[in-house]
């Protein structure tokens, strides 16, 4: 049965929140108990806010990183490794809002400059990928490149390579600088024990750029021509490992990936394609996020719940303070359900207070850092300082206020229930 809360609780509880001039003697106990309370529940408030929030920006700029890398949408095939580009690309090409689909062929490859060796990703891509990543933009050698300068690798082998590999290997560039050699596995071929070389081929590219997408790319990436690499590793003509879309600027990409979902379901092409969007690439890193955040969440909010112990002192000695009281409203016939709920009131406006100021002071610091930079992390290279990311959404502040709440309505509900055993008394 729902029991309502009677008004006259209500203006009690309001009441005996209220803080009167200290007298001769002071403040009484439960006066400074409560200051306690309530400061210690807005500083694990604002803790909360702050940490969700730096995790929340953590999370946009790792995602802003990677999303120079990859694509609006990824398809790859469902069964095996490869898929059909030259079936699929024309019918991907009709989709209202697609503007370019690249052709990709990725494998794990070594490679050796000299007597370095590194363990990399290769990915070998057409033409079409510089539409669908702007890669000419990530480019940090050459220095200054024409609008056609795609054009000129064109038929002919090549490769791209990140910074923080190409730093490494100490790598040399320019045109008198000797080609990579990179070791892919053939296509097809068996790993014999005594003759485990005859299943890799030796590819030589020569080194045409260095890109900066993102230090976990440029650590492991190289880019290299498409037709090149298919035609050392074996690979016909026209498979291809992905393929890669982009949309135009103006295009809906929830509407754009059903229209692609639809058009991929309904192609006569054996061996479906899975397509992602760029949350969907990343869905690994994204519940490596989440756990961290909900999980120091948690964390965060036991200390809250340890903050709201000073919740039961302050409560405890109100009712000592009120003993006189509660006799009296007792006489009146309050029932001892109606005393507990004046002092359950009263712990909830002290935990309210705290939650709406840990709010309010959480908020006001994570706008301080997104404007004044306060806190920041060394760049790259002797680079300009970074600022360190924050991310306020009103969701977590929600969630927030409610957690405290529901915490601090426990603690607040133990003591009071003393009121009823202290009437009886």
């Amino acid at each position: 049965m729902n029991r309502r809360i009677p008004f006259w609780t209500w203006l009690i509880a309001g009441r005996y929140l209220r803080w009167n001039r200290p007298t001769r003697g002071g403040w009484h106990f439960s006066q400074w108990i409560s200051v306690v309370s309530l400061v210690g529940l807005g500083l694990g408030t604002a803790a909360l806010i702050l940490v969700l929030s730096v995790y929340n920006g953590l999370e946009e700029l790792t995602l802003g990183m990677y999303n120079r890398f990859n694509p609006t949408f990824k398809a790859s095939p469902e069964r095996g490794m490869q898929l059909d580009a030259q079936a699929w690309i024309p019918l991907i090409q009709k989709v209202e809002g697609v503007r370019a689909v690249s052709a990709t062929l990725q494998t794990n490859a070594l490679l050796r400059v000299g007597t370095k060796e590194a363990l990399v990703w290769i990915k070998g891509v057409d033409r079409a990928y510089f539409e669908v990543i702007p890669t000419q933009d990530a480019l940090v050698w050459p220095e200054q490149t024409t609008a056609g300068w795609t054009s000129g690798l064109v038929g002919r082998p090549w490769a791209l390579v990140g910074v923080g590999l190409a730093e490494r290997l100490a790598l040399e560039v320019g045109p008198q600088a000797p080609p990579l050699l990179i070791y892919v596995p053939r296509q097809g071929a068996k790993i014999q024990a005594l003759s485990a070389e005859q299943a890799f081929v030796e590819v030589p590219l020569m080194v045409e750029g260095l890109f900066d997408f993102q230090p976990e790319v440029n650590q492991e990436m190289v880019l290299a021509d498409l037709d090149s690499l298919r035609s050392q590793m074996g690979v016909e003509d026209g498979l291809a490992s992905s393929l890669e879309i982009v949309t135009h600027p103006n295009a809906d990409p929830d509407r754009v990936q059903q229209d692609l979902n639809r058009a991929l379901a309904s192609a006569p092409i054996p061996n479906r394609l899975r397509l992602q969007n760029r949350l969907q690439q990343e869905s690994a890193l994204l519940k490596i996020f989440a756990a961290e955040k909900w999980w120091t969440f948690a964390f965060l909010l036991f200390i809250v719940g340890l903050a709201s112990l000073n919740l039961v002192g302050s409560l405890s000695m109100l009712m000592l303070q009120k003993r006189k009281d509660i006799e009296i409203l007792g006489v009146l016939g309050a029932r001892p359900g109606s005393v507990v709920q004046v002092f359950w009131l009263a712990g909830m406006g002290i935990v309210t207070a705290g939650a709406l100021v840990g709010l309010a002071a959480g908020a006001f610091l994570c706008l301080l850092q997104e404007h004044f930079a306060l806190v920041t992390f060394p760049g790259q290279s002797g680079l300009n300082p970074i600022p360190y990311p924050v991310d306020l959404r009103w969701t977590d502040a929600l969630l927030v206020f409610l957690g405290v709440l529901v915490v601090g309505a426990i603690f607040a509900w133990l003591p009071a229930r003393r009121a009823a055993w202290t009437r009886q008394g």
